[in-house]
């Protein structure tokens, strides 16, 4: 069986994703999950050496109750390794998807629309997305035996939108952008681009995951504080599920927010940039200093609260807080089926907390530094004591109703 030392592996591996023209992002996301799962997972065996065996071992120890997405994912991290060291290649992912030619006259002003975008200097994958859609448009035309762009109707165009809703947002730019083409070269009439332009894309968001107050209390129970990881693991549970900050913010925050004399949080918030100020209520504040104290290494010179245990030390990213809240819930044995299981999910859970306890809209909207009211309204959907309340009373259908004609429609 081949075998290879995995830190040179890594590095050739790193080197063909990059020759192949992967995102540096995406090529940091696979190094750090192999730094942090494979290689660590080998050391503790006491080799350096990977074989496909090994890897299989070490996936059938993390896939095993995790969502479906994550798993593939670690598949995905692992095999990479495995075929490139059994082949010396690494496929690509991308699904190939069914193209129909683009034939007859509708097609080569698909072709035209499609080289104009080219030459705007259109991102390749947009165009590529063009073409798929275009493809199939041509091709739900050919059923219908049309031919010529003349015979095409706002009725065609709108079958063809209706078809599915999967990508719905997508196919309708596209018709967009092509019927604007034809408009431009005035081939069609400008009804019927007006025609696309009112179609509605409507996509119901979904609900917000949350955890009830049980759950919550079954996750920080679960958390043991007597290492440097789980002191660590305990103030950043403690900061997302009491202050309802997002992962992003968490891995942030940095000394110069914490207000220890007025017991205040300031920060701008990545996302919006809207400056929040939240409290730094007692058990937020002891979960910190305990961390300060006896979890953070003395070897962090950088400004940011929470950084890597494992040297060498550095400053904890969005990913790794997420991964730390993942780590808690699977710990607590918390049903995670069908729920968002980050950071985020725990602000859910804290805006539904301050909805059950009655705390006003506004009040909610700035604790979670919404830059709106009407992004906070999207948690009234949760709170079933309040919407019970807007129930009505089904009203009484008076007796004759039912005894009209003799009671013939309703023996």
């Amino acid at each position: 069986m081949e075998t290879r030392n995995i830190r040179v592996l890594i590095q050739e591996c790193s080197a063909r994703l990059n020759a192949a023209g992967y995102s540096a992002s995406r090529i940091s996301w696979h190094e750090r999950k192999w730094e942090n799962g494979i290689c660590r997972f080998l050391s503790k065996l006491g080799t350096e050496e990977y074989s496909r065996d090994l890897g299989e071992q070490y996936l059938q120890g993390v896939i095993q109750g995790v969502p479906y997405n994550t798993a593939k994912s670690l598949k995905r991290n692992i095999n990479i390794l495995t075929e490139y060291l059994e082949h010396g290649t690494i496929s690509s992912r991308k699904h190939d998807f069914t193209l129909y030619p683009l034939d007859g006259e509708i097609g080569k002003l698909a072709e035209a629309f499609l080289q104009e975008q080219e030459d705007k200097r259109l991102r390749p994958r947009t165009i590529a997305h063009h073409r798929r859609f275009l493809s199939l448009f041509i091709s739900s035309l050919s059923i219908k035996n049309k031919e010529s762009i003349h015979g095409v109707t706002a009725e065609d165009v709108l079958d063809f939108l209706n078809a599915t809703e999967v990508q719905e947002r997508n196919r309708k730019y596209t018709m967009r952008s092509f019927f604007r083409f034809l408009v431009e070269k005035k081939l069609v009439n400008a009804s019927l681009y007006m025609t696309i332009g009112t179609y509605k894309c409507v996509q119901k968001d979904p609900l917000p995951s949350y955890y009830t107050e049980e759950e919550i209390a079954a996750m920080e129970k679960s958390i043991h504080c007597d290492t440097p990881t789980g002191i660590r693991d305990y103030a950043i549970f403690m900061v997302a599920c009491r202050l309802g900050l997002r992962a992003s913010d968490i891995a942030r925050l940095g000394f110069d927010n914490l207000d220890w004399v007025a017991n205040k949080i300031h920060l701008f918030q990545e996302k919006t940039g809207k400056e929040v100020v939240l409290p730094l209520t007692k058990p937020v504040g002891e979960a910190l200093v305990q961390y300060i104290r006896y979890g953070r290494s003395k070897l962090a010179a950088f400004n940011t609260v929470f950084c890597t245990v494992t040297e060498p030390c550095r400053s904890m990213n969005t990913e790794s807080i997420n991964s730390v809240v993942r780590r808690i819930m699977k710990n607590a044995g918390i049903r995670i089926n069908g729920r968002h299981f980050g950071p985020h999910s725990l602000r859910h859970s804290l805006a539904s907390r301050m909805l059950l306890n009655g705390t006003p809209l506004p009040i909610i909207s700035e604790t979670l530094g919404h830059s709106s009211t009407q992004t906070t309204m999207a948690y009234l959907r949760i709170d079933e004591r309040q919407l019970r309340e807007c129930t009505l009373d089904v009203p009484l259908v008076e007796k004759d109703f039912y005894e009209q004609k003799g009671g013939l429609f309703y023996e």
